[in-house]
């Protein structure tokens, strides 16, 4: 798989600061399948880990009232099923409330043979991905919110679902990318 990346660290005083982009990237169905569960605990947690646990459940928990109360939709983000997910939202939460426009990425990767064995099946079609995504986050928030721009702190927050066909075997000339 080609991967490209430009990394730029932008450092502003300034109140306005420059859209951030998020990128979650699958490449197959049990990617999807294993985020169904929550945040987990070892058996005997240290007191360090309780206490990082409960803090993450309290940044979800908290992410819940702006997303609702400054969108038409409601929120049910949570660590204990779809973790991930509710943890990316909350982190793009976050982030508006310090007062950057954020862009969030479901991005799948189609085509991903390399990716395939008996338990797994790489996604074909943007449809596909698209499908998937939106069944993972209906226990989460209506369909609606994909692809929507919204307003959160008075930043921008817009949570897509794209996907991108790229060649295994060939060089990264060019990236298609579906929505």
């Amino acid at each position: 798989m080609c991967v490209a990346a430009n990394r730029r660290l932008r450092v502003s005083t300034s109140p306005v600061h420059a859209p951030l982009a998020a990128v979650e990237a699958k490449a197959h169905d049990v990617e999807l399948i294993h985020e169904e569960g929550g945040k987990k605990l070892d058996k005997e947690p240290t007191k360090g880990q309780l206490i990082n646990h409960q803090h993450i459940e309290q940044a979800i928990d908290w992410a819940n009232r702006p997303l609702t109360a400054d969108t038409p939709f409601s929120f049910s983000l949570t660590s204990a099923f779809r973790y991930q997910m509710s943890n990316r939202f909350a982190s793009a939460i976050k982030l508006t409330q310090l007062g950057y426009p954020v862009i969030l990425v479901y991005l799948g990767f189609l085509d991903a043979e390399e990716m395939r064995s008996s338990t797994r099946t790489p996604f074909a079609h943007p449809e596909e991905w698209s499908s998937h995504v939106k069944a993972h986050s209906k226990k989460l928030f209506p369909d609606e919110v994909w692809n929507k721009r919204m307003t959160v702190f008075d930043k921008a927050f817009i949570p897509l679902i794209r996907s991108a066909r790229i060649s295994y075997d060939k060089p990264c000339e060019t990236l298609e990318v579906f929505a």
